[in-house]
């Protein structure tokens, strides 16, 4: 009899415990990030279109070449350079900022690589008609060039 209930428990529980697994899978997100990565124009494309320019003319054509790659991907976000080692960086103002993190990442990433600084990032919610709002920023480490740190702020700042 303990066979029986053994055997039923094994049998019912197995099935059940597969489709959990199997539903987990097939509704968990894809990267966002990795699949970021692979739009073009990638990171390297990018690289090699600003080798050969004037450094006056590079950090405009980077901006350029960094919002294409989500504009091709009807991802409407702006990017421009306040200052040396300053840019602003805007998103669309519905974007959770899971969503606007691993753009601000790439970029802070791909700012470093192509003109050798740890830039500041602020990151605005844009909207249309209205002034944009300052919503994150990203600060470089201290001393390390691999860490930064990426704030969202919960409150509105005027």
């Amino acid at each position: 009899m303990r066979r029986i209930h053994t055997g039923l428990f094994c049998v019912t529980l197995v099935p059940i415990l597969a489709g959990f697994w199997l539903l987990q899978r097939s509704t968990e997100p894809p990267d966002l990030a990795e699949e970021m990565s692979r739009w073009t124009p990638t990171a390297p494309e990018i690289q090699q279109q600003l080798g050969g320019l004037a450094e006056d003319t590079k950090m405009s054509r980077f901006c350029q070449l960094f919002k294409q790659r989500y504009r091709d991907h009807s991802y409407s976000i702006s990017v421009k350079g306040r200052s040396p080692g300053h840019l602003a960086l805007f998103t669309p103002a519905q974007d959770a900022p899971w969503t606007i993190n691993p753009v601000v990442v790439a970029l802070w990433k791909e700012t470093q690589a192509d003109f050798n600084i740890k830039p500041e990032i602020d990151i605005y919610a844009s909207y249309i008609g209205v002034s944009p709002r300052l919503i994150g920023q990203l600060r470089p480490g201290t001393s390390d060039s691999k860490v930064a740190s990426v704030v969202f702020f919960s409150h509105v700042q005027r």
